[in-house]
């Protein structure tokens, strides 16, 4: 019985990570298998084709695009500012290739 809890407290606990993960950036357009799963960024980095896909996703879809679960691609200048807000507003990710 403590083990079926236990299950049921953790299944409970990672869909509510990943709902709020999704309903957070859900206003970001971007491919509809993105939204859920990192696999589509995967076989476009597989293909060797990514930046013909960012490329061609940013024509679609604007300067703003949603390419994975958590990962949003910007081109635009104008949408910098909605990312980088001075207030503290947005989550930023400890990533960087100097790391």
């Amino acid at each position: 019985m403590l083990l079926l809890i236990l299950y049921t407290c953790t299944a409970l606990s990672v869909l509510t990570w990943y709902l709020r993960s999704y309903l957070r950036l859900r206003h970001i357009p971007g491919p509809f298998w993105a939204q859920f799963s990192n696999l589509p960024r995967f076989l476009w980095v597989a293909g060797g084709n990514a930046h013909d896909v960012h490329i061609a996703l940013h024509r679609k879809y604007g300067d703003l695009v949603r390419i994975g679960p958590n990962l949003v691609s910007v081109t635009g200048p104008d949408e910098i500012p909605k990312i980088y807000d001075f207030a503290g507003r947005y989550l930023k990710v400890g990533q960087s290739c100097f790391q």
